[in-house]
């Protein structure tokens, strides 16, 4: 009996010290029975950390080839599935982890799980509570301060973000997060700085130069931006496609009235998006539409016109799903429509209005009827004002996106025309306030900033 009693008290002792010691390293403890499973998730883990994402799925896919029974690293093969893929991969990520992994990791998995079906603050709650009990798992804290972000909690984001960088500030994407977590809470003296920081102790990256070329951009220091989107794109394989440092750089032209310049850009862009087989067989639909509507924004109406019939031909003979192909000849129309309405064709732009709103209420779900319909009436909207409908125009306006620079612009001019001048304002303001960079902002910003300040006056 004493010896059995010893015995159990060696084993409880050498607990003790076991998870004395974990609780020292305060890390996420990752299970699986291949050490090769393990140094291929880390390698994932630090491509990520590297601005790499398109790495993971092939690291993720040679993890579970020597451990099928690897939760974490089916956890990591849903990062850049569509939905329905990846449910049904943290689906069994989650059983094979109550029987293979450790409870904190099975948490972390429903994390990721409530965070693709949109519930981040229960995703938080979850990641908050990792946190607590592993006080230096920098990956943890990282995941959750994008989701605080989210929630618009950037005091949060800010601590975490600052704490990972502290446990290890050797790779860009810590500061590249922390930059964006400053520019979303309105505190653009430190986004700059905190760049610099990470350039300076993480080394160059595309990364860090498209974040700082963002960053110049929205404070309108537009050649400093063209300077480090340069810079990105100097760093990337030549047949690589990366959006950001391209369409940032034709931005900043649009901005000072450049579209030409701007366009030259996206040709190049285009010719290496093609020249790179479509990034996996998606066709340049989406492009041409960017083109059109850059043509058709700055009063070219013809080549807006050519842009979108050109860009939909594209799409018939690609490898997209007829569901996506159906989407895709809505958007083509949209942008003929509105082109057509520039044109001062009315009635032929409110037959395509028309037959959109047809489909939208005999065809479409309800769940599509609620991600379309802000579209719908966008490009009603449109229609209508350049009919000079103002009151039309505002009815339909105003069930747009709040958060789209560009529908804003054409409720504050309907507005405007209308001699509302109060409400066109306070949309004009709105839009010189939004720090999003994106083509909206940029068809957007220059005239609101010129609205603001003539309006102001009077």
């Amino acid at each position: 009996m004493k010896l059995r009693l010893a015995t159990l008290c060696l084993i409880i002792l050498n607990l003790f010290m076991f998870t004395t010691l974990f609780a020292q390293n305060g890390k996420l403890k990752i299970s699986t029975s291949s050490p090769e499973a393990q140094k291929l998730y880390y390698q994932a883990r630090m491509e990520l950390e590297k601005e790499n994402a398109q790495a993971i799925p092939e690291l993720a896919r040679r993890a579970l080839k020597v451990d099928p029974d690897f939760a974490m690293g089916l956890m990591l093969l849903s990062v850049l599935a569509n939905g329905a893929t990846a449910d049904s991969l943290l689906g069994v990520a989650i059983e094979k982890g109550k029987k293979n992994a450790t409870a904190a990791e099975v948490s972390y998995i429903e994390a990721v799980r409530l965070q693709r079906k949109q519930d981040m603050a229960g995703a938080t709650k979850i990641l908050d509570q990792l946190i607590s009990e592993f006080p230096k798992d920098r990956d943890t804290m990282i995941y959750a301060a994008q989701l605080h972000q989210a929630l618009k909690n950037y005091d949060k984001a800010e601590e975490y973000l600052k704490k990972g960088i502290e446990l290890d500030g050797s790779t860009p994407r810590g500061y590249r997060l922390l930059a964006g977590v400053y520019q979303a809470a309105g505190k653009p003296d430190k986004v700059s700085k905190i760049l610099q920081t990470g350039i300076k102790n993480a080394g160059e990256s595309t990364g860090l130069y498209q974040a700082s070329g963002t960053a110049a951009l929205l404070q309108e220091n537009y050649e400093e931006a063209r300077n480090y989107y340069k810079k990105a794109i100097k760093m990337i394989d030549r047949d690589a496609t990366p959006f950001v440092p391209f369409f940032g750089y034709a931005w900043t032209h649009m901005y000072e009235g450049n579209p030409d310049d701007a366009l030259k850009i996206i040709d190049k862009f285009l010719a290496r998006y093609n020249r790179n087989g479509a990034a996996q067989g998606f066709p340049p639909v989406w492009i041409w539409n960017q083109i059109g509507r850059i043509h058709l924004e700055n009063g070219r109406l013809e080549e807006a016109m050519i842009a979108y019939k050109t860009g939909y031909k594209s799409v018939p003979p690609s490898q997209i799903s007829d569901a996506r192909k159906k989407v895709w000849e809505q958007r083509s129309n949209h942008g003929q429509a509105r082109t057509l309405a520039k044109m001062g064709k009315h009635e032929d732009a409110m037959k395509i209005v028309n037959k959109m709103e047809k489909l939208l209420n005999s065809e479409a779900t309800e769940q599509q009827r609620a991600q379309f319909e802000p579209a719908f009436h966008y490009l009603a909207g449109y229609v209508m004002l350049e009919a000079n409908k103002l009151e039309a125009a505002i009815e339909h306006l105003r069930k747009t996106s709040e958060q789209n620079a560009f529908h804003l612009l054409l409720l504050a001019r309907a507005y405007e025309k209308s001699g509302d001048t109060k409400n066109a304002l306070a949309k004009y303001k709105a839009i010189t306030k939004m720090n999003r960079n994106n083509v909206e902002r940029a068809l957007s910003y220059p005239e609101a900033k010129k609205k603001v300040a003539a309006l102001s006056s009077k």
